[in-house]
Formats: C-alpha cells, structure tokens, sequence
C-alpha cells in the first residue's frame, strides 16, 4: 500500500556533521517528520535518539522532546511519556503540551500531580474542545483525589446540550457517581435518568444503570418506570438476558397496564435480534393474542410476518397480511405486512397474483411508500419473466410515485435495463449516459459506468458522430459522454482535460507555503505534531481561501493519524468541486485525503493473514467509524469496525479468543483482526462476492441469502434493488462506492472487477 507523505525538503545523502552541522540536522528533522507520518516509531525514535546525542542542549531548546512524548504515548508507554513531557515543560508553558501531560500523568495514577499543573496552566491556545478536556480531566482529578465538590463544578459545566457527547456522557457519570457518594440521591436520580433515556445505547448507560442497581435498594428499583428505562438501556445495549429479566418483572406486576403490553412486545422481539427466527415466531404467535386491543398488537402482527418469511413460511405469511387488511390492525402495520407478503408471493412465483394484487391495493388506499415497493418489486420480476412491457409500465408507476434523487437514478438504471432486454442498446446506453452525467462517483453512477463500458461497442448508433466531434463540441454534457465512451485512458485524456478547465484552481504547493508561514504551523511541523498544526490553522491568521483551509487541515490531520478529522475536512474540500465529476478526475491529493490508508501497517498485516483484500477492509472501516477507534453507534456496534458484541464473541471464539471484554473492542488490532477474520468467513459463504459480503457485513448473513433467494442467477443490480433494509441498501452503496474509490486511488492499474454488473448482460455478447 502507498501512504500520502508531506514532504516539506528534498531527502538528500547524510552529509558530515561536523562540516555541515545544520544540514545535518534539518535532514534528521525531515526523516523524522516522515517516519511519524507512517507511524514508523522505532525509526523516528532513533534519529530522534541521534540528534539528542548530537547536541543535547540544541535538541531541548527546540523541544523535541514534545515529539519523544507523543510517540512513546502512540506506543502506549506512558512513563517514558510523562519524563519527556516533564523535560519539554522546562523550556515551554505551552498550554497544549501541559494538557497531554496532564493526560500521561492521569494514565500513571498521579490524579494530585496532574490536578495541580492543570490548575497552573493557561487557557490561551486552546480550543473549545480542548477546554471541555481540560474541564474533563481537572474533575476526574479531584474526584480521585477526594474534593468531590469541586469535581462536580467542573463536570456540571459539561451538562450544556452544545457540548459534544464524548465529554458530556462521562460527565454525567461521574456527576451521579459523586452524587450518590455524597448520599444526594435525588440529584444522583436526575442525572441517571438523563443520562439513561437521553443516551440508552452508551457504555456509560449501562454503567449508570449498574451503578442505580448497586446504590438503590427496592422498592425504588422494582418501580415500573425504573424498570422501562433499565430494561431499555439493556435492550439498546444488547445484553437481552438482563432487558428480559426487566421485562418480566415488568408484566408479573401488572399484565393489564400499557407498560406490561410494551414489555411483551420487546421481550419477544428480542429474540429476533438474537437471530432466532423461529424461536421469534413461536414467542410472536404468543404474544399478538396477549397485546389483542393494545397499540402493540399491529407492530406484534408485523414482527410475527416477518419471523415466519425468514423461516420459509411463505403461505403463512400472505394468510396473516390477508387477515390483516380486514382487521382492526392500524394502517400502518397493515401495509407493513403486505411488503412482506409481495416478497412471499415472489419467492412463492405466484406472479398472476401479484399483478391482480395491484386494484385490491389501491382500493385499500395503500400509501405511497407501499405503493413505491410494490412496483419496485414488480419491475425487476417481470423483467426476470422477461415481461418487459410489464416491467415498463411497473416502472412508470413507480415514477408516478414520486421517488427520490437517488431512486430516481436507480429507477433510470432500470429503464435501461429494459430497453437492453428490449433489444434498443441505444436507449439503453443513453439512459446510463443519463446517471453518469450527473451523479457518476455515487455506487449507481458507478453502476450506469461499468454497464457503458461493458456495452458501448455494442451501440454505436447512439450518435452519429465521432468522438473527435463530441470534443469539438465542448460542452460538459458531450464532454462527459466522450470521456465515458472513449475506449481507453489515452482517448479518454482530452476530455478530461476539457473538464478540468470548467472546476476550481486547486494549488497545494502554494496553500503549504502560505499555511507555513505562520510561526505556530512551523513549530508544530517542525515537530512532526501534525495534528497541532492542524488544530492551529485558522482564517483568521492565514491569507487562505477555504479551499485552502481545509485542504491543508485535511492534510495534517491525516499525517498526524487523526484520520476522523481528516475526513471530515476533505469532505468539505470535495464540495467545492461539481457532483458531476468523475472521482479519478479529481486531483490526487484530494482523492488521496478522502479515502486515507489509516492504520496502514495493521490493516496490510490483518488482512494478508485473513486472505482478504485489504482494500475493502479499509471501505467497510472509512463507512463504518471514519477511523476512530471510539466510535458506538446507536446499534451497540463499537470500535473501527463496529461489532455487535454477540457477532465480535462469535468470531473471536472461532479464533480460539473466548471471554472477549466489550472494552476490547475498542482496540484497534483486536478489532481489525476480528473484522478480517469475519469478512474472510463472509467471502468464502458468500461466493466471494464483495457486495454480497458487504450486506451481510451489516444485515447479517440470513438476511442476504433472503435477498439472494429472490434471483436465480447472478444479478447484483437486482440484489441490491431487493434489499428490503433501507439503511443496509445505503450501507452497500457507500461501502462498494469506497471501495471502488479505494482501488481507483492507489491501484488504477488493477483489473480486479469492484463494481460488477448482470449475468445477463455478460452473457449477451
């Protein structure tokens, strides 16, 4: 793999330090800064080690050793750490090095020492962020210290809804923690409950709960709405043992209660989420007579339907939909149902009543969303029975439905499908000229492009031109569809060339001189602290526009491995430039700081023992975290590759890795190592279909053969046109889009096929 580097000199051979000394040392300092940039430690340590030995008192002054103590922090060897930062702090007050110094002395267990330089310390060069850490730590200080009232000033100044979650969530913690130290137990109330029904998916819920449990005695404990708000923060947490222990309680002390058909509903849902699909039917047939009358009795209906379609029982499913459309269940469930009952007549091939299905629907006053899914699936069947006119008219009332942007490019897709199978490879072709012209970088664009590349030689018709013309022409819709339909790189090049004249001037050599001019940049990249230079930059104190701001933001942040922030500022960069771009247009630099190899050696390493390319791993990681290794989603998934905690015990067990932590998961090579591991056994079930295995990455692997089922041929545009999950279907366009974009960037070359297309079409030449 090819990691972006930040040169900022020209690598020349050693010189003799004795004859050029300063020579000498600014080399040292490049080959430090470049070893930081790849997260080579021992290296950069090393020459950082020779310029010490060279001349101590030079090193000191220039305060390298700022640059020992964050590596020896990367390494995880935090009192070497804390020696380097107490040696930098002689010739520097800096306010930024004595907050990570404070931090090393927190992680070495000295809560007094480090409390004392925080209160010293000044505030002027830190950020809001920065000072809500500052808050963050002077409170777990003089908590552990004992002054629990002071603690609890800085922690309550963290309550405030503007502040970000990962500083207030462990405020409130603590906050509750002292509250019931100090025997304030309705405070300690307050702040459980918010902290619980505000953040039910967070470790520190589970935490504040546990810690209630603990500290409560009942009956305060067995109160139905306490018992609502555990069983909720266990449910969202996944730990379905303890919600069901909950919910039971919840429905032995009063079965009649609203509360006590709530927890019916989600007790027996939980067995869905265990994936037990039949077990979940036999619980759900139970619990729809229980919530008969109560608002859960369609939802319980609906969640029945859908246990039943994942065991196969297809003609159990339309016999529940049926009833349900005559029953007094809400409109909402009833429809919900029908979805599930067009699926089992498919899978069923009852096709002649899926078409006669259509008035009854419309006479029900179906909603539009139903109507949506109904033709959605009626396009790609008929097309499948090789009904085109069907399929036509499924369409045009899909249309008529008002679909989205991005179902709009989908829905054009399709329409070319249908003229191909039609046998009009012209209007095919233009219809997929149509999604590249305009969104060709998102995974349907991408789509519409591999089918004109695949099927161009085929539809020679669709101009009577050649493509010297369409250039002559030089307007950005025939610019496109030159750049498209020209044959190789080498033709392609004088349309890109056209294109490029019409988006932004981006200059990088000129925003690194300009951003390097001012003294705090220089002294942090100096120092290989990338990160700090980052955090520094601002317009304020710069002559940059903002595409240089955040290009050269973008570029430290991931040169100082903050990859998360990275992201995010490239992003924002990429705006700047049309929609209707092709990615591999833009420049390299860009490309390269949207789609970052973070934690390179680890990702190359994992990836080579699990057999898999390291280049998906690195998509499903950038769309799953953004790189941050303490990332939760609402989900309970957590880490770089964001695992439920049921699916990461299940891979780390068959690595021989039992009693797996949920604090593990947050570490980045046990995380990697698992998602390799998990991928690879998803590739060799699935085929070795990526898509197939990126759905199953996030749907899980019954869902995806569910999908699967409904094709019985190879047929990805199909698959993901059937996927019933609306968040799995985005999941695989930003997966296989990244992934495509991945391979682009750093191995253009390849000839790997990322984005694949139909059997049938394949097969047509």
């Amino acid at each position: 793999m090819l990691i972006c580097l930040l040169v900022l000199c020209t690598t020349t051979t050693a010189p003799s330090l004795s004859s050029f000394p300063n020579v000498a040392w600014l080399q040292w300092i490049q080959e430090v800064q470049q070893h930081c940039q790849t997260q080579r430690w021992y290296d950069a340590k090393r020459v950082l080690h020779i310029m010490e030995r060279s001349n101590g008192e030079r090193f000191q002054s220039e305060q390298f050793n700022i640059t020992l103590a964050w590596i020896y922090l990367s390494e995880r060897l935090v009192g070497n750490a804390v020696s380097r930062y107490e040696q930098a702090l002689k010739t520097t007050d800096d306010p930024v090095v004595t907050l990570e110094y404070a931090e090393s002395l927190i992680a070495t267990g000295q809560p007094s020492k480090a409390l004392d330089i925080l209160r010293s310390s000044q505030d002027r060069a830190l950020s809001r962020n920065q000072l809500r850490r500052k808050q963050l730590m002077s409170g777990q200080c003089a908590k552990e210290t004992g002054n629990l009232t002071r603690a609890l000033s800085y922690f309550n100044r963290l309550h405030a809804s503007r502040v970000p979650s990962r500083y207030r969530l462990p405020a409130l913690l603590h906050a509750a923690e002292i509250h019931y130290a100090l025997g304030n137990k309705t405070a300690a109330r307050r702040v459980v409950a918010a902290l619980a029904r505000r953040y039910p998916a967070s470790d520190e819920a589970l935490q504040v709960v546990a810690l209630q449990r603990q500290a409560e005695k009942e009956p305060f404990t067995s109160r139905s709405a306490n018992l609502e708000m555990y069983a909720w923060v266990y449910y969202r947490n996944r730990v379905f043992d303890e919600s069901d222990g909950c919910y039971s309680a919840i429905i032995a002390a009063n079965p009649s209660t609203t509360s006590a058909a709530k927890a019916t509903y989600f007790k027996a849902l939980t067995q869905l989420k265990r994936e037990n699909p039949a077990n979940a039917a036999q619980v759900f047939e139970r619990a729809a007579k229980d919530l008969r009358g109560s608002k859960y009795e369609g939802m319980a209906k609906f969640q029945l339907a859908r246990a039943l379609f994942m065991v196969g029982r297809d003609h159990d499913v339309i016999h529940i939909s049926d009833r349900a459309m005559t029953d007094a269940t809400s409109s909402k469930w009833k429809f919900e149902m029908a979805k599930i009952k067009a699926l089992a007549l498919r899978r069923l091939g009852k096709y002649d009543q899926f078409q006669a299905w259509h008035d009854e629907l419309q006479k029900g006053d179906a909603p539009t969303w139903m109507m949506r899914f109904y033709h959605r699936n009626g396009v790609v069947w008929s097309l499948h029975l090789n009904k085109t006119f069907e399929a036509t008219k499924h369409l045009a009332r899909y249309r008529a439905q008002g679909p989205d942007r991005q179902e709009l490019a989908e829905l054009v897709l399709w329409e070319g499908l249908i003229n191909w199978q039609e046998g009009a490879k012209s209007k095919a072709l233009s219809a997929w000229l149509d999604i590249a012209r305009k969104d060709p970088n998102h995974y349907t664009g991408l789509v519409a492009r591999a089918l004109i590349n695949h099927t161009k030689k085929e539809a020679t018709d669709l101009y009577d031109f050649e493509l010297q013309e369409i250039a002559s022409k030089k307007d950005r819709q025939s610019l496109l569809a030159g750049y498209y339909l020209a044959g190789n790189e080498k033709s392609q090049h004088p349309f890109a060339a056209q294109l490029a004249k019409r988006i932004p001037v981006f200059d990088p050599l000129s925003y690194e001189e300009i951003g390097m001019q001012h003294p705090s940049t220089q002294k942090w990249i100096r120092l290989a602290r990338f990160d700090l230079a980052a955090d520094s930059l601002s317009d304020r104190n710069h002559d940059l526009d903002k595409l240089g701001i955040h290009y050269l933001k973008s570029r430290w942040y991931m040169a100082g491995h903050r990859f998360n922030s990275s992201i995010y500022h490239a992003e924002i960069l990429a705006k700047s430039f049309p929609r209707w771009l092709p990615f591999e247009t833009l420049p390299q630099e860009i490309r390269q700081l949207l789609y970052p190899i973070g934690f390179e050696k680890l990702v190359n390493d994992r990836s080579h023992t699990a057999g898999v390319d390291p280049y998906l791993l690195l998509a499903i990681i950038r769309e799953e975290s953004r790189f941050d290794e303490q990332a939760k989603s609402g989900a309970s998934a957590r880490g770089l590759m964001q695992f439920i905690p049921s699916t990461a015990k299940r891979v780390a067990s068959g690595l021989g890795r039992e009693g797996l932590e949920l604090n593990e998961l947050y570490d980045a090579d046990i995380s990697v190592s698992l998602g390799a591991a998990y991928v690879d056994t998803l590739m060799n079930s699935l085929g070795d279909v990526p898509l197939y295995s990126v759905a199953a990455y996030n749907a899980g692997e019954d869902a995806v053969q569910r999908w699967r089922s409904m094709a019985d041929r190879f047929d990805p545009v199909q698959f993901v046109w059937d996927i019933t999950y609306q968040e799995t279907r985005q999941y695989c366009h930003k997966v296989m889009g990244a992934y495509h974009h991945y391979r682009s960037t750093y191995e253009p070359e390849t000839e790997t096929t990322i984005i694949q297309i139909p059997d049938v079409i394949l097969s047509a030449r």
